[in-house]
């Protein structure tokens, strides 16, 4: 992943010592990295991720303190093409969320997403233990 800034930093907390998932390794990979990513390329400070679960499920929380969606934006968030209307200046096409999307569908996951313009995005994934059958 790119440093953009120095000042920047990723924090992790762990709820658990371990944490199993069967599932495809890539599209994990895919939906964590491009948060991080989106994290820091928009915010000033640090993003934490934070990794956890219980029962059946797996949770991944992203949460940046940067520039935050604007509420009007939050529906079409991870549409193709669509980029939310205070990102001007910064690069992007407006794919990397829709993928996110279509990874975690096709995983079973289920993502929610909660900001505010001008105080930072929280993503939360919720994956399964396993692959759907």
């Amino acid at each position: 992943m790119e440093r953009a800034n120095a000042s920047r930093r990723l924090v992790l907390t762990k709820e658990v010592s371990a944490l199993e998932i069967e599932s495809d390794p890539l599209h994990i990979r895919y939906v964590v990295v491009n948060l991080l990513e989106n994290g820091l390329k928009y915010s000033e400070g640090q993003v934490r991720i934070s990794v956890g679960g219980d029962g059946p499920e797996a949770r991944v929380i992203v949460t940046d303190n940067g520039i935050g969606v604007p509420p009007d934006d939050l529906e079409a968030l991870f549409s193709p093409f669509f980029r939310a209307s205070n990102v001007a200046g910064r690069p992007g096409g407006g794919m990397g969320l829709a993928i996110v999307k279509k990874s975690a569908n096709l995983l079973g996951a289920r993502i929610a997403v909660d900001s505010a313009d001008g105080e930072g995005t929280t993503f939360t994934i919720s994956f399964p233990r396993s692959l759907p059958r």
